[in-house]
């Protein structure tokens, strides 16, 4: 099973961590950097490099930060929702 913590590392920047606990004792841990400054939203995984779109960790980033009070400030109205989708 799969699941994500994460930590701020500093203005707009954090750390996702997958915990996998289906995979053998040294590949459980993966981390991933997201960066939220302004409408440049990045993440250094796979999918984000190849696709150039919201990957799932900035998704769980921007989920985590929208429930805990409206943290983050969006540009446009509805940019929640495109990221989300």
């Amino acid at each position: 099973m799969k699941s994500y913590i994460y930590q701020v590392l500093g203005n707009d920047q954090y750390k996702v961590i997958r915990v996998d606990n289906t995979k053998p004792h040294g590949k459980r841990l993966k981390e991933y950097h997201v960066d939220l400054k302004n409408a440049d939203w990045m993440c250094d995984c796979e999918s984000f490099y190849f696709h150039e779109k919201p990957c799932k960790h900035i998704k769980f980033i921007v989920s985590q930060l929208a429930a805990k009070g409206g943290i983050l400030h969006f540009e446009q109205e509805g940019d929640y929702d495109k990221v989300m989708r």
